[in-house]
């Protein structure tokens, strides 16, 4: 066993919370498939019917409180138009990313928790003269 053990988590930027999830749902009629007749001397997976999309709902959820209403379609394409909307929604919000928001003032219990913290609050690792202390903010929210 080599002298260094122990494991610990590397990809710090995979703990910050993601700001923009989106929760999606579709509602899909079973349609009948015609089939051939699969042969019994070789394994096969039996098609019997399509899922065919005929509406959707998604909602797209923000770290920092609301940020759209829910959006519905019903109709025919409609993971075409599933699909068109969802690109011009990243488009948005990668404008959002695009905008950051300068930092707000710190509040006095921010300031004293700052000044007294010896080591990151995400990493746990304690700051050096190379790895030094920086205020941390969110660049959406400000």
């Amino acid at each position: 066993m080599p002298d260094d053990k122990w494991l610990q988590f590397q990809n710090v930027r995979h703990s910050y919370k993601v700001p923009f999830v989106v929760y999606a749902d579709f509602e899909c009629l079973c349609l009948p498939v015609s089939r051939c007749e699969p042969t019994s001397s070789s394994a096969y997976t039996e098609r019997y019917q399509k899922h065919e999309p005929i509406s959707f709902c998604y909602y797209i959820a923000y770290a920092h409180g609301f940020y759209k209403d829910p959006v519905t379609y019903r109709g025919p394409n409609a993971s075409k138009h599933f699909m068109m909307l969802l690109k011009q929604e990243a488009e948005e919000i990668f404008q959002i990313y695009q905008n950051p928001k300068e930092m707000i003032e710190l509040t006095s219990e921010d300031v004293i928790a700052h000044e007294n913290s010896n080591s990151c609050y995400i990493c746990k690792i304690e700051f050096t003269i190379s790895d030094y202390k920086v205020k941390y903010h969110d660049h959406m929210q400000g």
